[in-house]
């Protein structure tokens, strides 16, 4: 995998071994980053289900101004670790080895927001949706943005205080992105 775009446009990103992960693809990255693309510069990120953090480093890449990457994994943790090393990226991250739902929950209790949510969890669970409605709990900005990788056959989640703004299917994946609107 590379970094598309940005400060870091070429570099390498290297991907867990584990077949757990399921690294978004550089055509869907590109097209999530191409939609949200004036949106970034200066934003703090918050990457849940990071893997490798290819999402978070993209937004970084981009101008974002500060990432959060969290993921439980083990593996994850120390590839990602290694990314964010190799790139230079150490002073504007921050690695999370914790689940994503507890994660939120102590980012909610804190009144810790985010500019840009990127939620892309294994697909056979229902942990994007509850990662959105931590997004609508106040884990967002009031302008924020969530953007949700899901299986292409999904229903999106309607929710109160989110409006889906995009959807766009790319092969089996689907990108919704959700904005703020409270």
């Amino acid at each position: 995998m590379r970094v598309i775009a940005g400060q870091l446009k070429g570099r390498r990103i290297e991907a867990p071994g584990s077949s757990r992960t399921r690294p978004t693809s550089d055509k869907v990255r590109e097209a999530v980053f191409s939609m949200i693309q004036f949106f970034v510069p200066e934003k703090t990120v918050l990457d849940l289900f990071a893997g490798s953090g290819a999402l978070g480093i993209e937004a970084l890449s981009r101008g974002a101004e500060f990432c959060v990457f969290c993921d439980n994994d083990p593996e994850c943790i120390q590839v990602l670790s290694r990314n964010i090393k190799d790139l230079g990226l150490a002073d504007r991250s921050h690695v999370l080895y914790s689940d994503a739902l507890k994660a939120m929950d102590q980012f909610l209790q804190e009144h810790k927001k985010f500019d840009l949510v990127l939620i892309d969890p294994p697909y056979d669970t229902n942990l994007d949706d509850q990662a959105i409605q931590a997004c609508a709990s106040g884990l967002l900005t009031h302008d924020g943005i969530a953007y949700v990788e899901q299986p292409a056959l999904k229903k999106p989640l309607s929710i109160k205080k989110l409006a889906i703004d995009r959807i766009r299917v790319h092969g089996r994946s689907k990108i919704v992105l959700y904005k703020a609107i409270f």
